[in-house]
């Protein structure tokens, strides 16, 4: 639980502090809005992730980190 919550808070810092990954929010207006889903989206993303076993061709982890890659191309 505690490493969770300590990975969770590092990629919303990291989400928040990077330019380009904040112009692109910025740029879509959800900056703001939104912020409470997208962390629960990401803490979901983040305990399937967790192990390396899970990111494996056709696992879990692989499939929503493809899922998540194409939305973040489609919206760029």
């Amino acid at each position: 639980m505690v490493t969770d919550i300590g990975l969770s808070a590092g990629l919303l810092t990291q989400l928040y502090n990077s330019l380009p990954l904040s112009t692109v929010l910025n740029g879509t207006g959800r900056l703001i809005d939104g912020v409470g889903r997208r962390l629960i989206e990401t803490k979901h993303w983040l305990d399937t992730v967790m192990y390396p076993v899970n990111l494996l061709p056709g696992c879990q982890g692989y499939i929503e980190t493809v899922q998540v890659r194409m939305i973040h191309a489609y919206v760029r």
